[in-house]
């Protein structure tokens, strides 16, 4: 007997879309700002709060190491901030990049402790301020919720920039900040009302800034094939090529008793995010999140409606295959997309436990190209017992032949699907069959050494 995986369904998405709001600023999407205030929340990453003035859109990224040439740079988590102007939308040089102070070392990351010293030094002299020009003028001290640091202007002529330097209070994370002053998509610097106004504005915002360490970090053991994780009752093993390391984090539940925000109450979740993972850019992440049932706000109703549907059909395991087009169903609707077909289909079994993968697309509902670096795996399971959940989606590369032919461009317009591309569905069919056709091994990651990962997961 053969069953359709579109039983999960919008309410999944309604239910649990903020367990990925995260992620979801972090980068796997853009995050859109809105009229008044605006939070910028990355666990284990950066928490702030800033207004339309400052940005429209933020994306994150997790940028590695570059050891090659003369200018070496450590990893670095980068958060980047473009905005609206005058009906444009300006890919401006704003960022904000946080440092593991750890990864720094005196062969070639020497000018990151030449920085990083001179700021303590600055830091330790508090409340009177450098002498030098080194830190340019308008220099002034800012503490944030677990740190402190030193805002000033730099630059000459025209443009000038907005410059924060950063530590947090146990010395672990630096932080560095420029805003662009005056060019293109720049903020104001008419002086002297505006641009004080703009310094104001900017040093508000690096107040509350928040760095939150993740609860586990677990770097990958170049010395072994698998790297192992234990965070509380989680456990789990990963092939060491797959990521530089595995960090791990609980997010509260949000309780919404009053139904004031958009999907109302959401459960949390004990969440591992792999940086390093494969094709991990601006857009793309990859997560790994366990939900504990009993401690699902009790109000939280289209969940336990989802939780039912899983457990069910856990439970007879029942025989399904490659779906096309399910709409706004699945893992994928969490992430506010419609997922346009669900591929290799096949359970998982894990200690104590049992999920289905597949691999899917995702997209708004319009007829869309289906590029390389498109399609992720996804797998949803849960315990024996129905006590935990499971869910991850993760990016692929190489996900299918290069012969199968892009969409027209110009067929790509917002009216219904149906309507736009009628041949659409055998499209996705294409893409389906090559799919299936190739070897688990062709895909970046390996497919094997995936489903490896989640059979070796162990819960409770």
């Amino acid at each position: 007997m053969q069953i359709s995986l579109t039983f999960i369904r919008q309410r999944y998405a309604q239910s649990t879309f903020l367990l990925l709001v995260f992620a979801l600023i972090a980068g796997i999407f853009p995050v859109l700002a809105q009229e008044v205030v605006n939070r910028f929340d990355r666990e284990g990453r950066i928490w702030l709060e800033y207004d339309d003035r400052v940005a429209t859109i933020t994306n994150s990224r997790v940028v590695p190491a570059q050891t090659l040439g003369i200018n070496h740079e450590p990893e670095y988590f980068e958060v980047k901030f473009d905005r609206w102007i005058d009906g444009d939308l300006g890919q401006t040089s704003d960022f904000i990049r946080l440092y593991r102070v750890a990864d720094f070392d005196d062969v070639n990351y020497s000018r990151y402790f030449g920085a990083l010293d001179y700021l303590n030094s600055v830091l330790d002299q508090r409340p009177l301020l450098p002498t030098n020009t080194i830190y340019g003028d308008f220099v002034r001290f800012i503490d944030f919720e677990n740190g402190s640091g030193v805002a000033y202007r730099a630059g000459y002529g025209e443009t000038k920039t907005y410059q924060f330097q950063g530590i947090t209070n146990d010395g672990l994370y630096y932080l560095s900040v420029q805003f662009i002053l005056g060019a293109e998509f720049g903020l104001p610097i008419d002086e002297p009302e505006d641009f004080s106004t703009t310094l104001r504005m900017l040093d508000d915002v690096f107040a509350s800034l928040m760095i939150d360490v993740p609860e586990v970090l677990v770097e990958s053991d170049s010395t072994a094939s698998t790297t192992t994780v234990q965070f509380e009752n989680i456990g789990f093993e990963y092939a060491s090529s797959l990521a530089w390391r595995v960090e791990g984090d609980v997010i509260a539940p949000i309780v919404d008793l009053e139904g004031v925000s958009m999907f109302g109450s959401q459960p949390g979740a004990t969440q591992f995010s792999f940086p390093g993972f494969p094709d991990q850019n601006m857009l793309r992440e990859s997560n790994l999140r366990v939900i504990t049932v009993a401690e699902v706000p009790e109000n939280a109703n289209s969940y336990f409606e989802y939780v039912d549907e899983l457990q069910a059909l856990l439970e007879q395991r029942l025989d399904f295959a490659s779906d096309l087009n399910p709409q706004d169903g699945g893992t994928a609707a969490l992430l506010n997309r419609a997922e346009r077909f669900m591929a290799r289909p096949q359970y998982i079994e894990f200690d104590g436990g049992l999920g289905i993968r597949y691999l899917t697309y995702f997209s708004q509902g319009t007829a869309t190209a289906v590029p390389n670096n498109k399609v992720y795996y996804v797998f949803e399971g849960m315990t024996d017992d129905g006590a935990h959940v499971i869910t991850a989606v993760f990016p692929l590369t190489n996900a299918f032949p290069g012969t199968i032919a892009p969409l027209d461009p110009s067929a790509m317009q917002s009216e219904e699907l149906d309507v736009l591309y009628p041949d659409y569905p055998e499209y996705l069919t294409q893409i389906m069959r090559g799919l299936e056709a190739q070897p688990a091994s062709d895909f970046t990651p390996n497919l094997d050494t995936m489903d490896a990962m989640f059979r070796s997961l162990r819960v409770g």
